[in-house]
């Protein structure tokens, strides 16, 4: 708390939106605000495993609130961005939708009666 104290009278709000706004001019971060440390800390008594630590990202003040900023203003034109078909991680949409989807399809396939061409259903499991 005492860091708190002693640090509460500097004004650093007009350093902050300086480096915004060079951030805006410039396109990239200064290195220095674009590094992430890690940190452990530990979860109980004893730390004798890595299950037994958790890992914590600390991010510069000025990247999170770009970021922070970012993410709400994309927030507003996200809908008319990403297609309807994409479920997952889009507010008011579940990726449960997709279960759904994909339970009709097969039943369809399945009750089909008309045509002679066979349907094709296809499982891909796309990662990073």
């Amino acid at each position: 708390m005492a860091s708190i104290q002693v640090f509460s009278s500097i004004t650093c709000g007009q350093e902050i939106f300086q480096q915004c706004c060079n951030w805006l001019t410039i396109g990239t971060f200064p290195a220095n605000l674009n590094s992430t440390n890690i940190s452990l800390i530990p979860k109980g008594d004893s730390q004798v495993s890595m299950k037994d630590w958790r890992p914590i990202s600390l991010c510069n003040v000025i990247y999170k609130l770009v970021a922070k900023v970012l993410a709400n203003r994309l927030k507003n034109v996200l809908d008319k961005c990403i297609s309807i078909s994409q479920s997952a991680f889009i507010p008011g949409r579940s990726i449960l939708d997709n279960v759904m989807v994909a339970f009709e399809v097969i039943h369809h396939m399945k009750t089909k009666t008309k045509g002679k061409l066979g349907d094709v259903a296809l499982k891909l499991d796309i990662s990073k």
